[in-house]
Protein backbone atom coordinates (compact mmCIF):
# COMPACT_ATOMS: atom_id res chain seq x y z
CA UNK A 1 0.00 0.00 0.00
CA UNK A 2 0.98 3.51 -1.35
CA UNK A 3 2.04 5.58 1.45
CA UNK A 4 0.86 9.67 1.73
CA UNK A 5 1.72 11.96 -1.15
CA UNK A 6 4.13 14.53 -0.27
CA UNK A 7 2.88 17.84 -0.98
CA UNK A 8 4.54 20.39 -3.31
CA UNK A 9 5.52 22.22 -0.15
CA UNK A 10 6.50 19.57 1.93
CA UNK A 11 8.67 18.08 -1.03
CA UNK A 12 10.26 21.52 -1.16
CA UNK A 13 10.82 22.03 2.05
CA UNK A 14 12.62 18.75 2.47
CA UNK A 15 14.76 19.66 -0.49
CA UNK A 16 15.38 23.24 0.99
CA UNK A 17 16.59 21.58 4.47
CA UNK A 18 18.94 18.97 2.62
CA UNK A 19 20.95 22.26 0.75
CA UNK A 20 23.74 24.05 2.33
CA UNK A 21 23.97 28.00 2.47
CA UNK A 22 27.32 27.49 0.34
CA UNK A 23 24.60 25.13 -2.40
CA UNK A 24 21.97 28.22 -2.07
CA UNK A 25 23.25 31.54 -2.10
CA UNK A 26 25.40 31.89 -5.22
CA UNK A 27 22.66 29.85 -7.59
CA UNK A 28 19.73 32.15 -6.00
CA UNK A 29 21.15 35.28 -5.67
CA UNK A 30 19.65 35.19 -2.16
CA UNK A 31 21.58 37.10 0.84
CA UNK A 32 22.80 34.87 3.79
CA UNK A 33 23.31 36.61 7.26
CA UNK A 34 25.24 33.63 8.90
CA UNK A 35 25.13 34.59 12.73
CA UNK A 36 21.42 35.04 12.13
CA UNK A 37 21.14 31.03 10.35
CA UNK A 38 18.51 33.74 7.71
CA UNK A 39 18.28 33.41 3.87
CA UNK A 40 16.98 37.20 2.96
CA UNK A 41 15.35 37.07 -0.82
CA UNK A 42 13.22 39.32 -3.20
CA UNK A 43 9.81 38.14 -4.20
CA UNK A 44 7.48 39.96 -6.11
CA UNK A 45 8.93 43.00 -4.82
CA UNK A 46 9.18 42.42 -1.25
CA UNK A 47 12.01 41.25 1.08
CA UNK A 48 11.25 37.96 3.35
CA UNK A 49 13.54 36.45 5.22
CA UNK A 50 14.00 32.26 5.08
CA UNK A 51 15.47 30.24 8.08
CA UNK A 52 17.62 28.02 7.68
CA UNK A 53 16.61 25.60 9.89
CA UNK A 54 13.06 24.98 9.29
CA UNK A 55 12.34 26.90 6.26
CA UNK A 56 10.02 29.28 7.91
CA UNK A 57 9.46 32.39 6.22
CA UNK A 58 8.81 35.73 7.28
CA UNK A 59 7.68 39.12 5.58
CA UNK A 60 10.65 42.18 6.51
CA UNK A 61 9.82 45.98 5.74
CA UNK A 62 5.77 45.91 5.72
CA UNK A 63 6.04 42.78 2.58
CA UNK A 64 2.85 40.74 2.45
CA UNK A 65 1.66 37.63 4.49
CA UNK A 66 2.53 34.67 1.49
CA UNK A 67 0.07 31.82 1.07
CA UNK A 68 1.12 28.15 0.49
CA UNK A 69 1.82 28.90 -2.96
CA UNK A 70 4.43 31.96 -2.52
CA UNK A 71 6.57 29.67 0.50
CA UNK A 72 6.57 26.79 -2.00
CA UNK A 73 7.37 28.73 -4.89
CA UNK A 74 10.15 30.28 -2.82
CA UNK A 75 11.77 27.05 -1.29
CA UNK A 76 11.59 25.21 -4.88
CA UNK A 77 13.52 28.82 -6.13
CA UNK A 78 16.41 28.38 -3.41
CA UNK A 79 17.12 24.51 -4.13
CA UNK A 80 16.14 24.81 -8.33
CA UNK A 81 17.69 27.86 -9.54
CA UNK A 82 20.71 27.61 -12.13
CA UNK A 83 22.33 30.57 -10.99
CA UNK A 84 21.99 32.06 -14.81
CA UNK A 85 21.20 35.59 -14.90
CA UNK A 86 18.26 36.83 -16.93
CA UNK A 87 18.71 37.63 -20.72
CA UNK A 88 15.66 40.22 -21.08
CA UNK A 89 14.27 38.11 -24.25
CA UNK A 90 11.49 37.62 -23.56
CA UNK A 91 8.99 34.32 -24.72
CA UNK A 92 5.29 33.26 -23.76
CA UNK A 93 3.91 30.43 -21.75
CA UNK A 94 3.48 28.63 -24.73
CA UNK A 95 6.95 28.88 -25.32
CA UNK A 96 7.94 27.52 -22.14
CA UNK A 97 8.99 23.14 -21.92
CA UNK A 98 5.52 21.54 -22.33
CA UNK A 99 3.74 25.10 -21.92
CA UNK A 100 0.76 23.62 -23.86
CA UNK A 101 -0.15 21.52 -20.88
CA UNK A 102 -0.86 24.25 -18.32
CA UNK A 103 -1.90 27.13 -21.18
CA UNK A 104 -5.52 26.96 -20.52
CA UNK A 105 -5.59 27.32 -17.04
CA UNK A 106 -2.88 29.74 -17.37
CA UNK A 107 -5.16 31.71 -19.49
CA UNK A 108 -8.32 31.48 -17.39
CA UNK A 109 -6.12 31.68 -13.76
CA UNK A 110 -4.24 35.10 -14.89
CA UNK A 111 -5.00 36.65 -18.18
CA UNK A 112 -8.35 36.74 -18.73
CA UNK A 113 -8.92 38.44 -15.83
CA UNK A 114 -6.50 41.09 -16.02
CA UNK A 115 -7.65 41.80 -19.04
CA UNK A 116 -11.00 42.32 -17.92
CA UNK A 117 -9.89 44.03 -14.59
CA UNK A 118 -7.33 46.51 -16.39
CA UNK A 119 -8.11 46.20 -20.10
CA UNK A 120 -9.82 49.69 -20.08
CA UNK A 121 -7.60 51.40 -16.88
CA UNK A 122 -3.70 51.68 -17.67
CA UNK A 123 -3.70 54.01 -14.79
CA UNK A 124 -5.47 51.50 -12.75
CA UNK A 125 -3.12 48.83 -13.84
CA UNK A 126 0.54 51.02 -13.31
CA UNK A 127 -0.68 52.37 -9.51
CA UNK A 128 -1.71 48.34 -8.94
CA UNK A 129 1.57 46.86 -10.09
CA UNK A 130 3.73 49.56 -8.43
CA UNK A 131 3.44 48.34 -4.92
CA UNK A 132 5.45 45.15 -6.24
CA UNK A 133 8.78 47.13 -7.33
CA UNK A 134 7.12 47.04 -11.18
CA UNK A 135 9.09 49.07 -13.54
CA UNK A 136 7.07 50.26 -17.40
CA UNK A 137 8.47 48.49 -20.18
CA UNK A 138 7.93 48.92 -24.04
CA UNK A 139 5.38 45.63 -24.82
CA UNK A 140 1.93 45.90 -26.12
CA UNK A 141 0.00 48.91 -25.33
CA UNK A 142 1.29 49.06 -21.83
CA UNK A 143 3.34 46.91 -19.66
CA UNK A 144 5.56 46.53 -16.79
CA UNK A 145 8.30 44.25 -15.36
CA UNK A 146 8.40 42.68 -11.72
CA UNK A 147 11.35 40.90 -10.86
CA UNK A 148 9.24 38.54 -9.16
CA UNK A 149 12.42 36.33 -7.70
CA UNK A 150 16.28 37.23 -8.03
CA UNK A 151 17.01 35.95 -11.32
CA UNK A 152 13.22 35.24 -12.58
CA UNK A 153 11.68 39.05 -13.83
CA UNK A 154 7.92 38.99 -15.77
CA UNK A 155 6.67 41.13 -17.64
CA UNK A 156 2.83 41.68 -17.32
CA UNK A 157 1.69 43.71 -20.31
CA UNK A 158 -2.17 45.01 -21.86
CA UNK A 159 -3.71 45.94 -25.00
CA UNK A 160 -6.39 48.20 -24.44
CA UNK A 161 -9.62 47.74 -25.93
CA UNK A 162 -11.30 49.51 -28.50
CA UNK A 163 -13.93 49.43 -30.92
CA UNK A 164 -12.95 46.48 -32.83
CA UNK A 165 -10.99 44.03 -30.05
CA UNK A 166 -11.13 43.09 -26.83
CA UNK A 167 -8.68 43.76 -24.09
CA UNK A 168 -6.24 41.37 -23.82
CA UNK A 169 -3.08 40.50 -21.79
CA UNK A 170 0.00 38.27 -21.09
CA UNK A 171 2.73 37.46 -18.73
CA UNK A 172 6.01 37.15 -20.57
CA UNK A 173 8.82 35.10 -19.09
CA UNK A 174 13.13 35.56 -19.29
CA UNK A 175 14.27 32.77 -21.65
CA UNK A 176 16.23 31.74 -18.56
CA UNK A 177 13.26 30.82 -16.72
CA UNK A 178 12.84 27.34 -17.15
CA UNK A 179 16.75 27.01 -15.95
CA UNK A 180 15.30 28.02 -12.52
CA UNK A 181 11.74 26.60 -12.00
CA UNK A 182 10.03 24.35 -13.74
CA UNK A 183 7.02 25.07 -16.24
CA UNK A 184 4.70 23.76 -13.25
CA UNK A 185 5.92 26.31 -11.11
CA UNK A 186 6.30 29.06 -13.59
CA UNK A 187 2.72 28.29 -14.48
CA UNK A 188 2.01 29.11 -10.40
CA UNK A 189 4.51 31.99 -10.18
CA UNK A 190 2.40 34.07 -12.74
CA UNK A 191 -1.24 33.12 -11.66
CA UNK A 192 -0.07 34.34 -8.37
CA UNK A 193 1.92 37.61 -9.39
CA UNK A 194 -1.37 38.42 -11.11
CA UNK A 195 -3.46 37.57 -8.41
CA UNK A 196 -1.53 40.06 -6.40
CA UNK A 197 -2.07 43.14 -8.69
CA UNK A 198 -5.43 42.58 -9.32
CA UNK A 199 -5.71 42.36 -5.03
CA UNK A 200 -4.23 45.85 -5.30
CA UNK A 201 -6.40 46.99 -7.45
CA UNK A 202 -9.53 45.69 -5.19
CA UNK A 203 -8.25 46.94 -2.04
Amino acid sequence: MAGPKITAYQEALNAFLSKTPEEIILPSGAKYDQDARLYKINYCGMQYSVNQDGGIITPLDKAEKLDYNDETLILQYLTQSSGIPAREKWINFLQLPGGEMHLLPFKNDALFPLAKMFGEDAKAFFSASRKYGAEPIEVGDHAVVIQALPKIPLVVALWMADDEFPAKSNILFDETAPLHLSTASLWVLGIELAKKIMRNRES
